[in-house]
């Protein structure tokens, strides 16, 4: 069932990229959407002693499609508990930006050096150690979430260290701003 949510996340995506369909244009409060994910991300950090810490308040409303907005920031949240050891923390905070606002997951996982940082957006492609950790994945999700953070406008950055973990930083437009 995930695989299929999954797979019809990359197809709406991708035709919307390719303008073969429009993006929703509703109001989605950020604090609605970090909060569902949170709740989402839990079960497999508890399974694996990670704390997940949502440092809000999340303000801002962004225009959009709630349903991919969604999935881009549990897809952040997610990788940052599956590629974390236990008895770690992750961390998600947000900034106000001009005219719009940043979210940010930081783990203290497994990390990667700059040439991985310059590959990870490109589909199907994981990095060594992401492999060697023995989760699954498919090395698409992050090339979905770039994509989505695009199409609405946004950027989505990353700074990590092998063995210091990832910080992911998405920066969305706000509405009325």
């Amino acid at each position: 069932k995930r695989l299929g949510r999954m797979i019809q996340t990359f197809l709406d995506v991708e035709r919307l990229s390719d303008g073969q369909m429009d993006l929703k244009r509703e109001p989605v409060p950020l604090e609605a959407a970090v909060e569902a994910c949170l709740a989402r991300a839990r079960p497999l950090a508890e399974r694996k002693s990670i704390l997940i810490r949502g440092d809000g308040p999340f303000p801002g409303t962004i225009l959009g499609d709630g349903e991919l907005i969604e999935y881009a920031i549990y897809n952040l949240v997610n990788n940052a508990v599956k590629y974390s050891p236990s008895g770690t923390e992750v961390k998600v905070f947000s900034a106000p930006k001009k005219g719009g606002v940043s979210l940010s997951v930081a783990d203290q996982g497994i990390g990667m050096d700059a040439k991985e940082v310059k590959q990870i957006f490109r589909k199907f492609y994981r990095t060594k150690r992401a492999e060697a950790t023995g989760e699954a994945g498919t090395g698409i999700g992050l090339s979905i979430v770039e994509q989505i953070v695009a199409t609405h406008g946004g950027h989505l950055e990353v700074t990590s260290e092998p063995g210091r973990g990832s910080c992911f930083t998405v920066t969305f437009p706000v509405a009325g701003e």
